[in-house]
């Protein structure tokens, strides 16, 4: 049900454990799934109509307070919530080069070069290798995977349980962590996540192009480039580096700032927070019924052995009309 909680990626799950707020209460706060460049308020997080927001950084703090009169509070990163609970670290044999292309959603394709890339990822050198390429559950299922697979690199994916489930963040850290570098041909919360763990990020390939599938994207325009916007530039400046084996002072200090490592709220400060909005305007009593309902229905759908299929019939479905 809409409006009741946020529950992408197991971020609401992390929240939870980290503010030790209790799993029978509904969460009064909606949140920020993941990094954006993106300068303005999300128009589909100003839609949410919960009690508080939560975002990753300050510049994402001061966007959101341009942009609507709902209390804004930084979480920070959640993954890094995530890995700081369970003590995750790069493992000791980590080797080769993690590659997360940019990634497609059921309204979103992401454009480039499979081939090309390849190609560059190919050339790496050998102290890089080997590469494993990294794609989101909707990529991993689309057939032109395949086309890495033919190159010869090993693909894997997070998994498709995306929703109140934590098995997507800890699949994630396993890829991660085992590997000793990461690259991209886009900036994104794969790029804050893997340097927080202590591998070098560096930019692969030519930059992506984002097309809103009948525009049905809110957030977006019908074509949208990374370099449209002051942050992603900044970011794409600084991990242009060509294969690097070092994290700079510079890369450091932005995704410090970007994942609020400095200005998230404390778990003591986050559980007040989730107690003093639960209380207010009757949302306790307004939502435990929505809340307990919509828990069982993301259960059913999205924590069972059917989710691969159910996500592809979602993708079909999605796909626009004419379009392979």
């Amino acid at each position: 049900m809409k409006n009741v909680e946020t529950r992408s990626y197991g971020i609401n799950l992390i929240l939870r454990k980290y503010a030790r707020f209790p799993w029978y209460l509904p969460l009064p706060a909606h949140m920020e799934h993941g990094w954006t460049a993106l300068a303005n308020a999300l128009v589909s997080d100003l839609a949410a109509h919960q009690p508080l927001m939560l975002v990753f950084s300050k510049r994402r703090k001061a966007a959101w307070k341009k942009a609507s009169k709902v209390p804004v509070e930084i979480m920070g990163a959640p993954f890094i919530l995530y890995k700081k609970i369970h003590n995750i670290k790069q493992k000791k044999d980590a080797k080769g080069t993690v590659v997360f292309p940019g990634h497609s959603t059921y309204d979103l394709k992401s454009r480039y070069s499979i081939e090309d890339l390849c190609l560059e990822l190919k050339t790496l050198p050998a102290k890089f290798q080997p590469v494993t390429i990294c794609l989101f559950w909707l990529d991993y299922i689309d057939p032109n995977a395949n086309i890495y697979r033919r190159r010869g690199f090993k693909v894997v994916s997070a998994g498709p349980k995306i929703s109140n489930s934590l098995r997507f963040v800890k699949n994630f850290y396993s890829i991660l962590s085992r590997h000793k570098y990461a690259a991209s041909n886009e900036i994104g919360s794969h790029t804050v996540y893997a340097v927080d763990l202590g591998l070098p990020f560096f930019m692969v390939g030519k930059a992506t192009v984002l097309e809103n599938l009948a525009k049905r994207d809110v957030n977006v325009a019908k074509v949208t480039k990374q370099q449209d916007f002051l942050c992603a530039r900044r970011a794409m400046k600084l991990f242009s580096t060509g294969p690097s084996s070092k994290i700079t002072s510079a890369q450091k200090k932005f995704i410090v700032q970007e994942a609020g490592i400095c200005d998230r709220l404390t778990s003591d400060q986050m559980r007040d927070c989730f107690f003093h909005y639960l209380k207010q305007d009757g949302y306790l009593i307004k939502k435990i019924i929505p809340y307990f309902f919509d828990s069982i229905v993301h259960a059913f759908l999205f924590n069972m052995p059917w989710v691969g299929w159910l996500m592809r019939w979602r993708k079909k479905l999605a796909e626009p009309k004419g379009k392979k």
